[in-house]
């Protein structure tokens, strides 16, 4: 038996809601949550249908080669040579006091994310075997001199600044250890070439903040969005429900693999750059929300 690792980079291009049905609280419609540590995920289920979906027989697969990837549609007569993890976040956008928004990331996330072997192998010159926790709560790290600059509101000793993070003031420090970690994010999650804007933005912006307070970011700083049902014309008395969604330019990650024999692994992997780059899933996709963007992680080796 032979078995292969892929990671899968979705970048959400509009707010996306992997919901979990109804609510107990406040919002009726909530995002899909880890039991252990609240962060927001996309269950493995979820994913691998909207893939399904997006990827129906056409010219890139054949009914073979589809039933190959995701498994058949009826019987289960045959089951999928793919094997999807849930997606997890990797990069949350909050706004900034100076500055339109930021991307931060947490030590817990980073370790996850890196623990993948063909990541380590691909980019081990790059990043590090592992990323510490911050001094403190409200201390964040930054890669770049430039980026810091530019989202700081004030300066204090030399090397450290102070930034606003939504309700919250951060200390930024300085540190070329993460220089590597924002190219290699950059790099990925922003391949395109008609999208270097965005590249460099994350490149160097990129901050990595606490657990904790990731986690609160996380939670308390989603968008939120209350909606009535219509009925002949009038807005029916019972009809108010609130969504809760994952704000555009999220950005989750979530682990393929393959373990078959030889000759169905190198199928599958010749044809997974023909899968569709851009895809709907999640709630709402009818009134534009969950229009994610997927590239696949390959392990070629730094030119």
């Amino acid at each position: 038996m032979t078995t292969i690792g892929k990671t899968i980079i979705l970048r959400c291009e509009q707010a996306f809601h992997p919901g979990t049905g109804n609510g107990t609280g406040f919002i009726d419609k909530p995002v899909q949550r880890s039991v252990t540590t609240e962060l927001p995920i996309f269950w493995d289920s979820g994913l691998k249908g909207s893939m399904k979906e997006a990827n129906r027989p056409n010219t890139a697969f054949t009914p073979d080669e589809h039933k190959l990837l995701f498994g058949s549609d009826d019987n289960g007569s045959q089951p999928s040579a793919g094997l999807f993890s849930e997606a997890k976040v990797l990069l949350f956008p909050v706004r900034t006091a100076k500055g339109l928004f930021t991307w931060v990331t947490c030590p817990y996330v980073l370790n996850k994310f890196i623990a993948a072997q063909h990541i380590r192998s691909k980019y081990a010159t790059k990043i590090k075997t592992s990323y510490p926790d911050p001094l403190n709560i409200f201390t964040a790290y930054c890669c770049n001199t430039e980026g810091v600059e530019g989202m700081s509101i004030a300066k204090q000793v030399a090397g450290t600044y102070k930034a606003g993070l939504e309700e919250f003031i951060v200390e930024v420090r300085n540190d070329e250890n993460y220089k590597g970690l924002s190219e290699v994010l950059a790099g990925e999650v922003y391949p395109e070439e008609g999208l270097r804007y965005w590249h460099d933005h994350l490149k160097n912006n990129l901050l990595l903040i606490s657990n904790e307070l990731f986690q609160h970011l996380t939670y308390f700083d989603t968008e939120v969005r209350t909606r009535n049902k219509i009925k002949n014309g009038v807005a029916a008395s019972t009809g108010l429900f609130v969504t809760e969604f994952l704000p555009e330019m999220t950005v989750l990650y979530a682990e393929m693999s393959v373990f078959q024999n030889a000759d169905t692994v190198l199928t599958i992997t010749t044809k997974l750059d023909n899968l569709k780059s851009t895809l709907f899933a999640g709630g709402s996709i009818t009134i534009g929300k969950g229009l994610l963007n997927l590239h696949i992680i390959h392990e070629l080796q730094e030119s």
